[in-house]
């Protein structure tokens, strides 16, 4: 028998819904998984290039990820006093990107402009959402999409630009180049965008989202794969350990942002819960395209992205057994 204080006696159907939830969420990302082996089995048995890459960061670039975008955003009402939670998105990719430049000083400048993509950004709407979805209230999924605005808003336009400015010795970052390499990245528009609408209350009809919906659909399937085509277990020393020092690096900052999140953000229990549950969150598989922008190390993008989600899968999935 279980203990009187036991949650799952004082509530054993809403266990039981949880339960349910967390088991669709655990498949779900098991899937993301198995996409990512499949890339890396195909590109094994030479059925995809490595020139796919570029195809599949194309279509993601300019097609799925945008309409992703517009259907997840669409309609979603926003008031200002959840602009908190976009900033609080937008300072934590601040935070690593500033992390990763600062792990590599005195390196060369494109292993910073590395760092510096690789070790920030959050992968939350095709991995982090469908654990908050099943195991949190609309509250903290709410306040999850909120966030991931504000991580967006860096992950499609606002770390390259910081990135891009690192690896040319001869442009120093301003305002105007900041903003002219953000406003390059059509994700970086179509977000800003919806945003802006959504603060306006404004909505697009129907019959875009059901073809924007179709398109997006596709682009968990396509950056699992993008992320498989580029996984190389071969590496020598030097690339393990870069690839040791970016995971522990992150993921130790993460632990400390989850707590944090937990302990001391001025928010309810809910979005406290959601906050440190996506602190979480594995490396946006965006950082691979602006990796292959910048002309670095795109392998090894690949392998930090892939090991992430391994790990992400194990914390999150703790934590919120024990939140």
């Amino acid at each position: 028998m279980p203990p009187e204080d036991c949650p799952l006696k004082r509530d054993p159907a809403g266990w039981c819904k949880k339960g349910i939830f967390m088991e669709e969420a655990l498949f779900k990302v098991l899937s993301f998984i198995t996409f990512i082996m499949l890339g890396y089995l195909l590109r094994r048995l030479s059925i995809l290039k490595a020139e796919t890459f570029r195809v599949l960061s194309g279509i993601v670039f300019y097609i799925t990820l945008p309409c992703i975008i517009i259907t997840s955003i669409n309609g979603v009402p926003v008031t200002s006093e959840m602009l908190w939670l976009v900033a609080l998105g937008a300072l934590c990719n601040v935070l690593m990107v500033a992390t990763g430049y600062g792990m590599t000083h005195g390196k060369a400048r494109q292993e910073r402009a590395f760092s510096m993509l690789n070790l920030s950004g959050y992968n939350i709407g095709t991995f982090a959402m469908p654990f908050v979805a099943g195991f949190l209230p609309p509250t903290g999924f709410l306040a999850t999409c909120l966030f991931d605005a504000g991580n967006a808003i860096m992950c499609t336009g606002g770390t390259y630009a910081l990135a891009n400015s690192v690896t040319d010795a001869s442009q120093h970052l301003s305002i105007k180049s900041f903003l002219r390499n953000v406003f390059s990245s059509i994700p970086f528009c179509i977000y800003l965008i919806m945003i802006v609408m959504a603060f306006l209350h404004l909505a697009l009809p129907h019959p875009v989202i059901i073809f924007t919906k179709i398109a997006g659909d596709a682009n968990a399937f396509l950056c699992m794969l993008m992320i498989g085509v580029n996984i190389n277990l071969q590496m020598d020393s030097k690339s393990f350990r870069c690839l040791i020092k970016h995971i522990t690096v992150r993921y130790a900052l993460s632990a400390v942002l989850a707590f944090l999140f937990y302990r001391y953000l001025p928010f309810s229990l809910e979005i406290r819960q959601a906050m440190a549950v996506i602190a979480l969150a594995p490396s946006s598989s965006l950082a691979l395209i602006f990796t292959m922008k910048l002309k670095g190390d795109v392998i090894m993008a690949g392998n930090i992205c892939s090991l992430s989600i391994l790990l992400s899968t194990i914390t999150m999935t703790i934590l919120l057994v024990y939140l």
